[in-house]
């Protein structure tokens, strides 16, 4: 069709090759698309079936990266990453314990209930708790933690799982990259990484990226959230992680290495692995309405006033900010009438705020940003730290 070679002809040289070459042995062009994996200045080639005309690996005019995802099981671009050709996602394997209804056994009509006596709690051998074993313990991933934006006093009401995980050493650093499936939209998704990772993310309208980076020990970590899939019931996203210690000296380069895995499973522990199943299909307008509500979260929330105004407004529906620790606990909320704060053990037993202003100045310190500062992030700006700020509000019971 015109338009479609009208589109080919702005792919890169090498990525056209690709193309032409599985065209050439009747491999079917499915679709010209302007999404994920490319940005919108890009575009990406579908095809049919996966590429045959040559070995699914990079050199050095293709970079290469296997998929595992509900729309892609392998991609291919060059080093400008604008320009891409995708293949069709692979088929979910079957269960080889399934069986058909028509192919299970049906119980005879003729079948009457047994006569022998049920067994009684006498008949039974005495219960022996078996001796705790490393492999009986759930994993660090299996526990939950507080989610932004949910009751944090449950574990969270949610289909949240991670897939395959893509672990990349590098010369001075790490790189993870792992698929999410979540019924949280990227606007939650955002909030509970800025709660989690004590670092604002902002998004990339050119690619729809949401970007965060920070220090932590010392090192550099940069982290991407990419929202690839909507569905009606849950969203598909890819989450990366890079982590740098390129300015540390190489003594203490082990020390990070060592430790980089503890930290991704710590940061990723809401999400545990589960089996990969296929989601719901794709609804590309419910996507670009979810992205469009995060550019207008960002314009909602572009000032250090209208983030305090937004707090003010969620204390007073029942948010509050607790925090405890072996001297005790404290928490800040608000009565129908003014702000209160109100403590346990060792901590101030109770204390009223005057006016906005005044419990303001007060919540900043109570949430310590300050230490976020001394811990290496002194690159918040004012609007980045009561972002913090918000992220920590825990929502109406």
């Amino acid at each position: 069709m015109p338009e479609q070679l009208q589109e080919l002809a702005a792919f890169p040289p090498a990525v056209r090759e690709l193309i032409d070459a599985e065209l050439a042995i009747g491999n079917p062009l499915i679709e010209i698309g302007h999404s994920f994996p490319a940005p919108p200045a890009g575009a990406y080639v579908r095809f049919g079936k996966k590429v045959s005309t040559r070995p699914r690996e990079s050199d050095d005019r293709l970079d290469f990266r296997s998929r595992y995802s509900s729309i892609s099981s392998g991609e291919w671009t060059d080093a400008q990453r604008f320009y891409f050709v995708v293949e069709p996602p692979d088929e979910e394997p079957q269960d080889p314990f399934y069986k058909a209804p028509s192919e299970q056994p049906q119980p005879s009509p003729a079948a009457g209930k047994s006569s022998a006596p049920r067994p009684t709690k006498a008949d039974l051998p005495p219960f022996v708790s078996p001796p705790a074993t490393r492999s009986s313990i759930p994993p660090l991933s299996a526990i939950p933690i507080r989610i932004a934006m949910r009751d944090h006093r449950q574990p969270p009401q949610t289909s949240a799982y991670s897939g395959p995980l893509e672990v990349r050493e590098l010369p001075t650093g790490v790189e993870y990259e792992v698929s999410l499936r979540d019924d949280r939209t990227p606007i939650e998704m955002r909030a509970l990484l800025e709660r989690i990772l004590d670092a604002p993310f902002t998004c990339n309208a050119a690619d729809a990226r949401l970007n965060a980076t920070t220090l932590f020990d010392g090192a550099r970590f940069d982290f991407s959230l990419v929202f690839v899939v909507a569905a009606e019931r849950i969203n598909e996203y890819l989450f990366t992680m890079n982590g740098s210690w390129t300015d540390i000296p190489a003594k203490n380069h082990e020390y990070y290495r060592d430790r980089a895995d503890g930290w991704f499973e710590l940061w990723t522990r809401v999400w545990p692995p589960a089996q990969w199943s296929r989601p719901p299909r794709h609804i590309a307008d419910l996507h670009r309405e979810r992205l469009a509500e995060v550019l207008a979260e960002d314009m909602r929330l572009a000032s250090v006033h209208a983030i305090q105004q937004t707090i003010i407004s969620g204390m007073k529906r029942g948010g509050s900010y607790s925090a405890s620790d072996k001297e005790g606990t404290s928490r800040i909320s608000w009565n129908g009438m003014r702000f209160v704060r109100s403590g346990e053990g060792d901590h101030l037993p109770y204390a009223s705020y005057a006016d906005e202003p005044e419990f303001l100045a007060a919540l900043l310190r109570f949430c310590d940003v300050a230490s976020l500062r001394s811990l290496g992030k002194s690159q918040l700006s004012e609007r980045e730290a009561w972002l913090l700020v918000l992220r920590q509000m825990n929502e109406p019971a």
